[in-house]
């Protein structure tokens, strides 16, 4: 997770990363930590008035799962985070 935070926030959106999980490793955790501190990262922006600005890097995080099971999982975890 801190990996990918770091990589964002150095070179922006639009790249694609691959996380793999065994079984009982904490997948639903780690994607809810990846979904919060994606929201929270900010990159530092200057304005016309050369005031340094923190800006959002990402507005909108969607977790999509093919399982029931862990989709409940994140559901809990999300709104614990909320």
């Amino acid at each position: 997770v801190r990996k990918l935070i770091d990589d964002v926030q150095n070179n922006g959106v639009g790249k694609r990363y691959l996380i793999q999980h065994s079984a009982g490793s904490g997948k639903s955790n780690s994607i809810t930590w990846l979904a919060y501190q994606l929201i929270e990262a900010y990159a530092s922006v200057t304005d016309a008035t050369n005031t340094s600005l923190a800006k959002p890097i990402i507005d909108t995080v969607i977790v999509v799962t093919d399982r029931r099971i862990l989709d409940k999982q994140l559901k809990d975890n999300i709104n614990q985070f909320s």
